[in-house]
């Protein structure tokens, strides 16, 4: 075994929520988490920031320990990521994606991308940080560009590159909004069905827009603030995941001019990257993908 394992994964954004139909989709970004995996003479776990209080890291090995009868013995297991938990930023489907890789490496064993993300999902949900495992997130996390998925068949639907030329900015609220405080039973379903119309169109921006609307009214505390971002001149402003964090996609032109109202008229922190590339993996394994 070797002396120490590192991966590193993306973040993502949402395009569609999966929660009230399964059907997902995420757009990968340049914003990375971190997973180091040591020897230990017993398990400790670092977490930055604090993540859930090591529920998912416990969930991941008790699924890795059940599903390939590995004995792990004693590990030291290093969390770091620039995005806090509980806000719709994707931390979980990084970090549990990046460590079932990571314990993959650690150990020798050869898993697909598909077993990887499969048991990172389970855990996921095991430690109720997922509602429905995030598919499209953990895909879009791993090989960037745009994914789209049914996570209830646990299927891609389909890769193709995110768009070029854009400033993504996230913008991240104080307090977290745990997936046990998630409630869609009343969302508009004919919104819904428009997001998905339209990303299937390819008008990922026009889908961000329905998708936001069907969830920000029931789910963002408060809906008011997307208005008022887009007024700034943001190309679109999205509800990443179930909330309460946001996206606005910017043209560079206006990114500085847009992020230094933002810190005037909110109180989020901000976050800025862009949209990442399908990795060259990504378009080599999925058949479907459009480059």
């Amino acid at each position: 075994m070797p002396d120490s394992v590192v991966v590193e994964i993306g973040g993502a954004v949402t395009v569609l929520n999966a929660i009230a139909t399964g059907i997902g989709a995420a757009i990968g970004i340049n914003t990375f988490s971190k997973v180091t995996i040591e020897p230990s003479e017993q398990d400790i776990f670092e977490i930055n920031p604090p993540m859930s209080d090591g529920r998912l890291i416990e969930a991941c090995l008790h699924e890795f320990k059940s599903q390939y009868g590995v004995e792990l013995g004693g590990l030291k297991i290093t969390t770091t990521s620039p995005f806090p938990p509980s806000r719709g930023l994707k931390t979980s489907s990084a970090i549990s994606t990046a460590l079932v890789k990571g314990l993959a490496t650690y150990f020798q064993m050869d898993l697909s991308i598909s077993q990887i993300i499969e048991l990172a999902a389970n855990a996921s949900i095991n430690a109720m940080v997922s509602i429905t495992g995030a598919y499209d997130d953990a895909y879009a996390c791993y090989f960037g560009g745009v994914v789209y998925t049914d996570n209830k068949k646990k299927e891609v639907l389909g890769m193709f590159n995110a768009p070029t030329g854009f400033d993504v900015l996230l913008l991240v609220p104080k307090d977290d909004l745990p997936k046990t405080r998630v409630n869609v039973d009343n969302i508009d379903r004919s919104l819904l069905a428009e997001a998905r119309n339209a990303f299937e169109e390819r008008k990922l921006f026009e889908a961000i827009y329905y998708n936001t609307m069907a969830y920000a009214p029931l789910l963002h505390p408060n809906f008011a603030h997307i208005e008022k971002i887009e007024e700034l001149g943001a190309e679109i402003v999205g509800l990443n995941g179930a909330g309460p964090s946001l996206f606005a996609v910017c043209k560079p032109s206006r990114t500085k001019q847009i992020r230094k109202s933002l810190e005037v008229v909110t109180h989020y922190e901000i976050i800025e990257t862009k949209f990442r590339k399908l990795t060259q993996e990504g378009l080599e394994v999925f058949y479907n993908v459009d480059d």
